[in-house]
């Protein structure tokens, strides 16, 4: 028998508890000791009908253990293919960086009437007041209007569009452009020729502030495939 800890019969962290179908009951342990069934010890007269043999009466159990000699797994060293891996990913970061780096925008910026070239375009861009839109188009709060300039400087002709433009407040926040057809220099889209000069006008949709400082941005179409982004101080520079 084991030395008892709190249980007769069981290992100092064995508990024994019955268990259904099985005689006496089990032992329940914590530890390095696997599973264990209490067993009562033969006693006389314990054939069918003896006295020993009636619900072995006044027996204390006796844990039989099997010792858990499980032992834990060896460490393994990463296989070559686990570093081939590693080495794949940290390539890949690196030329993710470089192109990041490489293709990230190019900021041109000038004031109001002043020239700036954006990717194959000269662009004048100037303040050319409020409206309150039309019957079909009315505004949240006020239409600021500008007007554009733009003269195509490459050898091919090239796609205009009103989205290129946004107008940016001095706390940051943008608008795009509204067209709404207010007069016939509305742009929408436009292909300038090569050499050629054309002039538009566009509005956007803000609540205006007479000592706020506003900006516009200009983006060039896909087609025109530059990473220049211009900004043009237009009021309150």
């Amino acid at each position: 028998m084991h030395a008892a800890s709190g249980q007769p019969g069981c290992g100092p962290d064995a508990v024994p508890r019955h268990v259904e179908g099985l005689e006496g009951g089990e032992c329940a342990h914590a530890g390095r000791l696997g599973p264990a069934r209490m067993r009562f010890p033969a006693m006389p007269g314990a054939a069918e009908g003896g006295e020993g043999g009636a619900a072995h009466a006044g027996l204390l159990p006796v844990c039989v253990h099997a010792l858990n000699t499980a032992r834990p797994a060896p460490c393994r060293m990463p296989s070559a293919g686990v570093a081939v891996v590693v080495a794949a990913i940290v390539a890949s970061m690196g030329i993710a960086l470089y192109f990041y780096g490489e293709y990230q925008s190019d900021i041109v910026r000038a004031g109001a009437g002043e020239p700036i070239t954006v990717g194959p375009v000269r662009y004048v861009i100037e303040y050319d007041g409020t409206h309150e839109g039309s019957e079909e188009t009315v505004p949240e709060n006020v239409f600021v209007k500008i007007r554009i300039r733009a003269t195509n400087l490459g050898d091919e002709e090239t796609r205009m569009s009103g989205g290129q433009f946004y107008i940016v407040d001095e706390d940051g926040t943008k608008a795009q452009p509204v067209y709404g057809a207010f007069s016939d220099e509305d742009l929408l889209d436009y292909y300038l020729q090569p050499g050629r000069e054309s002039e538009w006008t566009t509005q956007f949709d803000v609540p205006l502030d007479e000592d706020g400082q506003y900006s516009i941005g200009i983006v060039p179409t896909k087609a025109q495939s530059s990473l220049d982004v211009g900004v043009v101080c237009l009021l309150n520079c």
